[in-house]
């Protein structure tokens, strides 16, 4: 398991690695990436995607997840992130107001995710999933999704063991984990 995303900004050293002689090949492997919260918008989330499917150097990742459930104003591709100062890299993935609040972005979790479905439909991903959903933020989102994530990534340690969340996960029969 390659657990990546747009925000890391390690995806073409780890995309360099996998074509290197003596890497696994690419069946051993479960590549995961996630599209950031400005990259909500089905034009964004697409153009996310195929960056970090080129930067990895594969036509199908085997999960791609959202980030976070919220939305934020898009800045611009993500591209060369961790070539920036941190002021730079931190304007261009947390878009604030002069208050510093986040700067939403009007697109509905629906959306969002009929343009997630559709790289499924692509042949650009095998499956969904989703990162730091709680129980609403699913509820809201099975109630629209045709493909149902596979996965909620959260931090689960024994100081917060997120046990009511766990159980909800574990007992759907869709398959989320």
């Amino acid at each position: 398991l390659l657990d990546g995303a747009e925000l890391y900004g390690t995806e073409p050293l780890v995309g360099h690695i996998l074509q290197r002689p003596g890497s696994p090949p690419r069946e051993a492997l479960y590549l995961i990436s996630k599209a950031w919260n400005t990259n909500h918008a089905p034009e964004h989330l697409t153009a996310a995607c195929q960056a970090s499917r080129d930067a990895l150097g594969v036509d199908t990742l085997d999960c791609y997840m959202l980030h976070w459930p919220n939305a934020w104003q898009h800045t611009e591709p993500l591209a060369g992130l961790e070539a920036l100062s941190h002021e730079a890299a931190t304007a261009r993935t947390f878009p604030t107001d002069a208050d510093g609040n986040p700067l939403e972005a009007a697109v509905d979790l629906e959306t969002t995710w009929r343009a997630m479905e559709a790289l499924v439909e692509r042949g650009w991903t095998r499956h969904l999933g989703v990162s730091n959903f709680e129980r609403d933020d699913l509820n809201r989102l099975l109630t629209v999704a045709d493909v149902p994530p596979v996965i909620n990534q959260i931090a689960c340690h024994p100081y917060a063991p997120r046990t009511e969340l766990v159980g909800y996960c574990q007992a759907r029969t869709d398959g989320m984990r």
